[in-house]
């Protein structure tokens, strides 16, 4: 699982239990986070603005702008998230970002998720995803599976990627113990193959290893701040630690 995407499914938590309340609430958040790289290459750090207003008591749209700098090169990422309810059972993400600079990042990316209750606590995920580089591009595809029991939930998933003509998968399991209101502690494990960045002009696919420790915790019914430790082994090439911390506000 790209390290990225451990945010994304973080912050997407309280964005799409916004579909599930009838009151219209707007989600504002403030986010960045900073990467050591162990090659002695320049950190990475980001700034990130979301914005979520919710204009119809069943369906969410989340919107952001992302500041990046990575290998010493800026880029600027704009996206959008939308989340609805297809049935008492399904759930349906649609996810796509596009970079106007994309030095390092993707051109664009686009994601679907189907989510399927199944039976009580259980659920499914089904997921599609495209990335395309000035260099590569790269199709995936998740499957996941999920049970909920007490206030924990664990989960495992499967992550095929095609890129550069060759299939790989990467595996991940996650447990996530839920408290207080809407708040959550989480910890992240994977690993297997991947596209990913090594440096400024090159995407390959390499063996990659991730842990993360994330949550996000209530202050009150308005305010609420997220973070996030990981470190991430990139083959070979070299090691990322990552902080990353965010405040939201809903009203």
């Amino acid at each position: 699982m790209k390290i990225q995407a451990f945010y994304f499914v973080m912050l997407a938590i309280p964005v799409a239990s916004l579909a599930q309340t009838d009151t219209l609430q707007t989600l504002v958040g403030l986010s960045a986070e900073s990467s050591q790289m162990s090659n002695g290459s320049p950190g990475w750090h980001s700034e990130t603005l979301r914005v979520a207003p919710k204009s119809s008591p069943r369906d969410v749209l989340e919107l952001g702008f992302t500041q990046t700098r990575r290998f010493g090169l800026d880029d600027q990422q704009i996206g959008g998230l939308y989340v609805t309810p297809l049935s008492g059972q399904a759930t349906l993400s649609l996810g796509g970002r596009i970079s106007p600079s994309h030095r390092v990042l993707a051109r664009h990316e686009l994601e679907a998720t189907l989510q399927y209750e199944f039976a009580p606590a259980w659920l499914v995920h089904a997921g599609l995803g495209n990335r395309r580089y000035s260099t590569a591009n790269i199709n995936s595809a998740s499957l996941a599976l999920e049970h909920y029991f007490s206030s924990f939930s664990l989960s495992a998933a499967w992550r095929p990627v095609r890129a550069l003509g060759t299939n790989a998968s990467s595996t991940e399991l996650r447990g996530a113990y839920y408290y207080g209101n809407a708040s959550s502690i989480g910890l992240i494990a994977s690993s297997g193959q991947e596209a990913s960045t090594v440096n400024a002009n090159t995407v390959l696919l390499v063996d990659v290893r991730s842990t993360a420790l994330l949550g996000r915790h209530s202050l009150s019914r308005q305010w609420a701040f997220s973070y996030a430790l990981s470190r991430t082994w990139q083959g070979g090439f070299y090691r990322q630690d990552t902080v990353h911390l965010g405040a939201e506000y809903i009203f």
